[in-house]
């Protein structure tokens, strides 16, 4: 059954979105305050945009890093870096968006509280990207050993094709947060 199309789904940001009930039934309403949200959608996609201004620093300086680094493959992690952690912002966008930017309690029903189907796949996704932003930092920087390759390839497969469960949660209250699988978790330490 198809759900009926409600214009409430979509708002301007500067619109504000009623509370979600678990919010309310919590207590914890006033969290939603709508300068506080504003401010929050502000930092978020901020950091999205500072990835960008990361990349032109490199990209500008690109033959003074190649002279500093030695080779060109070290440059090319280094770039791969920001787009990486520009990548990884964007699922937490969706989800913080499609939550209208309130952390409210987790819920099989988003009118009511958060999704935790969406939250599961948005924060995989966002440290299976800022574990790969990491690694082409930290190969950017130091350069890439014999030694360190299997360790790449063991990470790369676990970011890829690793496994979603068991889940790796901090608990708040009854409702788990921030549910990331256990070894992506070990990956991205």
């Amino acid at each position: 059954m198809s759900r009926k199309f409600e214009i409430t789904d979509f708002a301007w940001p500067w619109q504000d979105l009623a509370l979600k009930q678990l919010l309310l039934e919590t207590g914890t309403a006033k969290s939603a305050n709508p300068r506080v949200l504003n401010i929050t959608k502000f930092l978020h996609w901020g950091v999205l945009c500072l990835q960008f201004l990361i990349l032109w620093v490199l990209f500008i300086n690109h033959d003074e890093f190649i002279t500093r680094l030695g080779s060109q493959y070290q440059v090319f992690l280094l770039i791969l870096w920001p787009i990486f952690a520009a990548l990884s912002a964007v699922p937490v966008l969706l989800m913080h968006s499609r939550e209208r930017w309130q952390i409210a309690p987790l819920s099989d029903n988003p009118r009511l509280g958060n999704d935790f189907r969406l939250k599961m796949q948005s924060m995989r996704l966002f440290f299976s990207f800022i574990t790969l932003s990491n690694m082409a930092l930290f190969c950017g920087v130091y350069g890439i050993s014999m030694y360190f390759i299997p360790f790449l390839f063991v990470v790369l497969f676990v970011v890829f094709v690793g496994p979603t469960e068991p889940l790796l949660g901090v608990k708040v209250g009854m409702h788990k947060e921030v549910p990331i699988a256990i070894p992506l978790a070990i990956a991205f330490i």
